[in-house]
């Protein structure tokens, strides 16, 4: 129970009042500085460098809990990481500075040891960075005989647990697979004599298990499709005349089949295909204000609706475009924000808030730039601070002037409010007695808190094999009939994982960020259980394990 003074309940609202003044004299600042606030959106420039910021990817290198950064220049020549000091403040570690143009740079972790490596293509080869130690590289050559690859996927391309690459080589003008063999990369050809492949995906077009290949690039006439055989690939067209500089894969309209969307360099158009299963696909055509050059394309629930959004970078019209899908799987498009040949763009819970902020590189104003979601709005000194000092030393008297206040009415406050702490903890203690007197809720319990402990972690990427092993061990022993039944299809190790997460309610979303994959690669997993399981369908996996 509360007591106050009114002596306290004075001091309680001049608080809130200069607090009030103190939130909305700082935003105001930052919305007339910006004027760029979208919906629940607000940009900050998180890193500003030379200018010729291209491809940029997120880890945490040194596991102390927080996301760094790594960023090519295709002007200067140089790949950099960028260290997490405190929100929005990084202290910036050359790796490489040669004469050599960077044509990609991407992560992942090939060693298996949980720390990512960073991957990268130039002029002379392919390679890597390996991470040390205080934020000392090692780097290792892949091939010299690929280089200029201006894109890249990373999947275990034959099943034996570890990253394998595949690389498009705009020089020789072929698609190969690295197979990863504890280090060593073998060579295997998918296909040859493209004219100077610019992007590629990974999609298992005819769900056979089997990962295809997709490439395009606006010297090529058509989006190709190369169908995995036994040792073979055969050649599918996906849209003809498009000469796109751009594909993209992911499930659109949600229905369980992985859709592709490629961007037409010769029209106003994006084209969206839908996968009707068997190699077959429906094309829905989005008209575009004009004939952009896109450079990076990303699919997500922006407005949080529900349905998927498609994110742009339209390089030539220097700026980021959404187009928002409604109920009906109709879109309608928006502009996001205008930067100087925006290329690299990704969405991912950088400030560890549970939404998901929008990260964009622009080229010619050298800078990485957020849009942080405030539907969740997370506060921290470290924050508090780095928006003070952006918006100027005016705040820093209302800042002054809010912290004197609150000490002031911290004191009164102790003096003025006294709590019966005890029979608040016995009336708790009570009420979870209550709710721990069912054995199965016990078990739902035990099971929420090892998928909490996992997804915790998941946001680092620095989960082990021994700690997927004792978590396993720990599922096992809370939910064994579930186990029992699962074991008598003769699942894989990754198989059983994956199974187990989606029997916890996980999403795919949540599923790669927790195994440091990416999405498409949790989309052929979930297609490759199915199979297993003898379902019809993906959308069929969560009942029948909830069933088990």
């Amino acid at each position: 129970m509360f007591s106050s003074t009114p002596h306290c309940s004075t001091l309680k609202i001049l608080g809130v009042s200069v607090l009030c003044f103190f939130s909305a004299s700082l935003f105001a600042q930052n919305a007339e500085e910006n004027n760029k606030l979208i919906n629940n959106y607000r940009e900050i420039s998180l890193i500003d460098t030379d200018k010729g910021v291209k491809d940029f990817d997120l880890s945490d290198f040194n596991q102390d809990g927080k996301l760094d950064i790594v960023i090519s220049n295709l002007m200067t020549h140089t790949i950099m990481c960028f260290e997490y000091l405190s929100f929005g403040e990084y202290k910036m570690h050359v790796l490489t500075e040669t004469s050599n143009n960077v044509s990609f740079l991407g992560l992942d972790d090939l060693d298996g040891d949980g720390i990512k490596e960073i991957v990268f293509s130039d002029e002379e080869s392919i390679g890597y960075f390996k991470y040390e130690s205080d934020f000392k590289f090692k780097e290792i050559t892949i091939s010299e005989s690929l280089s200029d690859c201006w894109d890249m996927e990373f999947y275990d391309y034959d099943g034996d647990g570890d990253s394998d690459i595949l690389a498009a080589s705009r020089v020789i003008n072929s698609i190969f697979w690295l197979e990863n063999q504890q280090g060593y990369f073998k060579h295997n050809l998918v296909v040859d004599s493209l004219d100077a492949v610019k992007s590629i995906a990974l999609i298992d077009v005819n769900n056979d298990s089997r990962i295809d290949v997709l490439a395009c690039s606006k010297s090529m006439q058509h989006l190709e499709l190369f169908i995995q055989q036994d040792s073979s690939y055969t050649r599918q067209v996906i849209c003809k005349n498009a000469y796109a500089t751009l594909v993209q894969v992911g499930d659109v309209n949600q229905d369980g089949a992985i859709d592709i969307l490629c961007a037409p360099s010769n029209s106003k158009e994006f084209h969206i295909h839908y996968n009707k299963g068997n190699s077959e696909f429906d094309t829905l055509i989005l008209e575009r204000r004009n004939e952009q050059m896109l450079s990076n394309i990303e699919i997500g629930d922006w407005n949080e609706d529900g349905y998927m959004d498609l994110f742009v970078n339209d390089c030539e019209g220097n700026n980021t475009i959404v187009f928002e899908q409604n109920e009906y799987g109709e879109f309608e498009q928006f502009l996001l924000v205008k930067g100087q040949d925006p290329h690299g763009l990704k969405l991912i819970d950088i400030d560890g808030d549970k939404d998901v902020d929008i990260l964009i590189t622009t080229v010619f104003d050298g800078n990485l730039r957020m849009l942080e979601n405030n539907s969740i709005e997370k506060w921290s000194w470290e924050k508090i601070c780095f928006l003070v000092k952006r918006s100027g030393y005016l705040i820093y008297t209302y800042t002054s002037l809010l912290l004197v206040m609150l000490l002031l009415l911290i004191r009164f406050l102790r003096k003025g409010v006294k709590m019966d702490t005890s029979l608040q903890w016995k009336d708790n203690q009570i009420q979870n007695l209550k709710h721990r007197a069912n054995s199965q809720e016990l078990i739902n319990i035990n099971q929420e808190k090892m998928i909490g402990a996992l997804q915790s972690e998941s946001r680092v990427n620095t989960i082990s094999s021994i700690r997927w092993g004792a978590f396993l061990n720990e599922y096992q022993m809370v939910n064994p009939k579930f186990c029992d039944r699962l074991n008598q299809n003769n699942l894989t190790k990754s198989e059983f994982r994956l199974a187990v997460f989606l029997k916890s309610g996980l999403t795919s979303h949540e599923i790669s960020e927790i195994l440091s994959v990416n999405l498409k690669t949790v989309y052929v997993q979930r297609q490759r259980l199915k199979d297993k399981l003898n379902l019809e369908s993906t959308k069929e996996l969560e009942s029948y394990l909830s069933g088990l």
